[in-house]
């Protein structure tokens, strides 16, 4: 179905979840990039709840994008015992 056949609330909600999974990953990139620039280890970057919707690898860090865009986690592995004061 084409999204402009959708009726107008489902329009509506369309968008909020795009403009919400991008706020969401614009977020944990803050977290990874200043980890990362801590020198810690950044296993996993994830977006959202439920579902794996889209899985990939940038280097040693995995990217999950999951259904439901409440919430978001960036995992460190390692790496805490080197960690700078800011």
């Amino acid at each position: 179905m084409m999204p402009s056949r959708l009726p107008a609330l489902g329009r509506r909600l369309l968008h909020f979840w795009l403009v919400w999974s991008a706020l969401l990953l614009v977020h944990e990139a803050g977290h990874a990039f200043v980890g990362a620039r801590q020198g810690l280890d950044i296993g996993r970057v994830t977006v959202g709840v439920g579902p794996v919707l889209w899985r990939g690898e940038r280097g040693e860090t995995e990217l999950v994008f999951r259904l439901v865009p409440v919430a978001g986690m960036t995992t460190i592995v390692q790496g805490l015992d080197g960690l700078r004061q800011l």
